[in-house]
């Protein structure tokens, strides 16, 4: 699962919650990092490369709040869950 693009984040993705701070990302970062490796030592923060705009910086914060004490549990199998949509 991919730290940036996925819908992981109760149910969004981090592109989604936070456009500005994910074009700060190299693409190659962004299509790479699991959400595994992003959360490990907050390595989803050395990432981020672009302009520091106040939009990115306030982007960022928000991402740090809402991933502030999450943490993946190995005892747990990981799911995916697939949304049903209009066109199949």
């Amino acid at each position: 699962m991919l730290f940036w693009c996925d819908r992981w984040v109760s149910g969004l993705a981090l592109a989604d919650i936070a456009p500005a701070l994910t074009a700060a990302i190299p693409r190659r970062t962004a299509k790479s990092l699991t959400v595994a490796e992003g959360l490990n030592k907050r390595r989803w923060i050395r990432g981020i490369v672009g302009g520091l705009t106040v939009t990115v910086i306030a982007e960022y914060l928000r991402v740090w709040q809402r991933l502030e004490g999450l943490h993946l549990r190995k005892d747990v199998e990981d799911r995916v869950i697939w949304r049903w949509s209009g066109n199949g």
